[in-house]
């Protein structure tokens, strides 16, 4: 990010009243609105009012995303008290998260959902109406761009799906992590994908509040 356009966006933050922020939670976004308190530029740090509902939170993922006009940025959260919080000056984020069109959950060991590939069963990472987050063993043949029919188990029910394979990232130790678009899913597996996503999201906004 040039420096000139850097310099634009902490003007815009020091003006601002509040500035809406995101943390994702088992990739739901959590939101807040923060008060920009102070910028040092010498450390690069930014100083910001603290809102309680982040805490648990950053437990898990200590980036804050927020968006200037069109971009969305990050920050990483550095350290924080129950007033204040410092973070790293923000950077123009690779993954758009804010911009998803669908609500995106993590599985859980409580409520699994699997993708039987091959007649081999497989647990998701995470999953959307839209698509799939999986990791897989790195010799399971799959291609960037390739479609393929697939089953979905989602509480023991069975669905057949047909997903597009549109990355495939190295994870190490002989594994990776394949994001799967579905394609033309009817109406009745998508009803249960959303029913899914729904419970999850519900559960975790159970487990941000009990603490």
């Amino acid at each position: 990010m040039e420096k000139s356009f850097l310099r634009e966006v902490l003007n815009w933050m020091k003006e601002q009243d509040s500035i809406e922020v995101a943390v994702f939670f088992n990739e739901v976004p959590v939101k807040a609105k923060l008060k920009v308190l102070d910028i040092d530029y010498e450390r690069k740090q930014i100083i910001w009012s603290f809102n309680e509902k982040l805490r648990i939170p950053l437990l898990d993922n200590r980036v804050i995303y927020f968006k200037y006009r069109n971009d969305i940025f990050i920050a990483t959260v550095i350290i924080h008290d129950d007033k204040e919080m410092v973070t790293s000056f923000p950077t123009l984020a690779l993954e758009p998260k804010l911009n998803r069109r669908y609500v995106r959950v993590t599985t859980s060991p409580e409520n699994p959902a699997f993708l039987i590939i091959d007649g081999k069963k497989y647990p998701i990472e995470d999953i959307s109406e839209a698509g799939i987050g999986i990791i897989l063993p790195s010799d399971i043949g799959l291609k960037e761009g390739e479609e393929k029919e697939m089953e979905l188990e989602l509480k023991g029910t069975v669905f057949d799906i047909k997903g597009k394979i549109v990355y495939i990232k190295d994870q190490g130790n002989n594994l990776i992590r394949v994001g799967i678009k579905l394609l033309d899913i009817p109406n009745r597996v998508r009803n249960q994908i959303v029913k899914y996503v729904f419970e999850r999201q519900r559960d975790i906004a159970k487990k941000i509040t009990m603490f």
